[in-house]
């Protein structure tokens, strides 16, 4: 019966058919290996399927229709492959770690995963790092490991199975991210936000990116964020609604020498932002650029700057998307981060203020709810909002050096505590313990 309804199913068509019937038909668990593949290889056709009818609904304008169906199908996936595939028995390691997947992360995951991976190793657990294409190897290491991480992964077929493999023996799962993908009223932001910068189809692949990231999320027992705003957004899709918060780190170090007696301000963005007159921080940079003959501003990463600052541009110096970007903020006086008021902003980690307290230099930065959490306003930096507020800092901070120098030296001290190694270190060794002990359950 089961040949001749594989057979059958060789039609597009049926393949649904089969894969509503298949745990029926085959039982519980199937033989391997040809039970293995013909469950992977029937999730991978229906999930296609599934996809290109859900990306019609998105071009259509319906999105939670297409949410609804990309859900579905995830779950399909995963009940599918919780009947049909064999889960096999926990084997403990000797040398405990922490099996991790990660596939096609953007330069700022990267750092934070190196650094997870030290803090790790702190506190004396190693990491098995495994990408998509190495996705079954990770699967054969969750019977060893002690947790499983997914990075910022979306819930394709394979992970689906993964991660349900980790759920039947028993092995504490978390979903990782440092950026606000798993909600779909946030992310992503409209269409027009790009201002033309993408297609309609590109930007109904990070719709579909979304759907797929919460459901990759759901399917994890944990969170893990670098600040405790992101873990709010985590704590509400993950499984046990608890998200652990472990926060970027960096270390002083030096500064460069001062020369000459120009003003210069650093802006640095992670990505596409556009900076001009009618947005706070762009309205209080042109003000003190047209008061100020001494002030210069050097822009780096994926910051643009709108047609309002051409008449200033022999005081503009434009790195883009350099990798040592660094080493020009360390000649600075003064950081900037502007935000644009959204939920994504409002939970990233500090990322340029802890570029600019390496050097003990001052930020002045758009007021979120992620910087409050370990920074205080007027002290370890300088929070602003609206236009009003961005000008009268700017003002006051480019003409007062002794106030620039306070929230500099403040900024370091604040570095070495709440965002040293250590203090992260000792969050990684708490989440370790609570996830050790729902292991042993």
């Amino acid at each position: 019966m089961l040949r001749g309804f594989v057979t059958a199913a060789a039609a597009r068509s049926a393949w649904s058919r089969l894969f509503a019937r298949l745990p029926g038909l085959v039982g519980s668990p199937t033989p391997a290996p040809a039970g293995d593949l013909l469950v992977r290889d029937v999730t991978e056709r229906s999930f296609s399927a599934r996809g290109q009818a859900a990306r019609a609904l998105y071009m259509d304008g319906r999105r939670e229709e297409g949410d609804a169906l990309l859900a579905k199908a995830v779950r399909e996936v995963a009940e599918l492959s919780a009947a049909c595939l064999p889960a096999g028995t926990r084997d403990p390691s000797p040398e405990a770690f922490v099996a991790v997947l990660a596939d096609g992360i953007p330069e700022g995951a990267r750092r934070r995963l190196t650094r997870l991976a030290e803090l790790l190793g702190r506190v004396g657990y190693g990491m098995r790092l495994f990408d998509l294409g190495r996705v079954r190897a990770f699967e054969d290491a969750l019977a060893s490991a002690t947790a499983a991480i997914v990075v910022r992964m979306p819930a394709w077929p394979t992970v689906i199975q993964a991660l349900m493999r980790a759920r039947r023996l028993g092995v504490p799962t978390l979903y990782e991210t440092d950026a606000l993908t798993i909600d779909p009223r946030h992310a992503p932001p409209p269409l027009a936000a790009f201002e033309g910068r993408i297609s309609a189809r590109a930007y109904e692949d990070l719709v579909f990116g979304v759907a797929l990231y919460r459901a990759a999320a759901a399917l994890c027992d944990y969170g893990l964020a670098p600040t405790r705003a992101l873990a709010g957004h985590l704590d509400r899709v993950v499984g046990t609604g608890r998200s652990f918060v472990i926060r970027d780190t960096a270390e002083p170090d030096g500064r460069t020498a001062r020369t000459g007696d120009g003003i210069r301000l650093f802006l640095y963005a992670p990505q596409s932002r556009t900076v001009g007159a009618t947005d706070p921080a762009g309205a209080a940079l042109l003000h003190v650029l047209r008061d100020e003959p001494r002030v210069r501003l050097t822009t780096a990463g994926f910051a643009v700057l709108d047609d309002a600052f051409a008449p200033f541009a022999d005081r503009i110096t434009r790195h883009g998307p350099a990798a040592d970007w660094e080493e020009a903020l360390r000649d600075s006086d003064l950081n900037l981060v502007p935000t644009d008021g959204s939920e994504a902003d409002a939970c990233l980690a500090p990322t340029g203020w802890l570029a600019a307290a390496r050097f003990g230099i001052p930020t002045l930065a758009g007021d979120t709810p992620a910087l409050r959490e370990t920074l205080r306003d007027g002290v370890e930096i300088r929070l602003a909002s609206a236009e009003a507020g961005w000008t009268t800092a700017l003002r006051e901070l480019v003409a007062a050096p002794d106030r620039r120098a306070e929230l500099g030296e403040a900024a370091v001290q604040r570095l070495r505590t709440v965002h040293a190694p250590e203090a992260a270190a000792e969050a990684c060794r708490t989440m370790i313990k609570a996830l050790r002990n729902r292991s042993t359950r």
